[in-house]
C-alpha cells in the first residue's frame, strides 16, 4: 500500500486524526492527501480509466477482430476500428479516438 492509500485508510477508520497528522505520519502532501479524502481528485489510475473509450473487456474484443481481420489479410482502416468500435461500446468514439 502506498503512503496516500495508507493515510487515506488511517483517516477513515480514526475521525480523530487530522489531515496534517496523517500527512506527516505517512510521508505523503496534506494538500494532495485533504483534496484525495474531500473527493476532489481521485487516484491518477483511476483518473486515465474514466478517460478510456473502450473498457478492457471491450479492447480485447476489438483487438481479436483486428487479428481476424490481418489474417485474413484485410488490415483494418481507422474509419474501420471507428465502426467496429461503434458495434462493441453501441456509442461513435471520438473523431481522433483510433490515432
Amino acid at each position: 500500500m502506498d503512503k496516500m492509500k495508507a493515510a487515506l485508510a488511517a483517516l477513515r477508520s480514526d475521525p480523530e486524526l487530522s489531515i496534517t497528522d496523517a500527512a506527516k505520519h505517512y510521508g505523503c502532501g496534506r494538500s494532495g492527501l485533504s483534496k484525495r479524502f474531500n473527493g476532489k481528485t481521485s487516484a491518477r489510475d483511476n483518473a486515465l480509466k474514466n478517460q478510456q473509450f473502450l473498457n478492457r473487456a471491450q479492447s480485447n474484443a476489438l483487438i481479436k477482430h483486428i487479428h481476424k481481420l490481418t489474417e485474413r489479410s484485410l488490415p483494418p482502416t481507422i474509419s474501420m476500428l471507428r465502426n467496429i468500435a461503434f458495434e462493441i461500446k453501441g456509442e461513435r468514439p471520438g473523431h481522433n479516438w483510433p490515432t
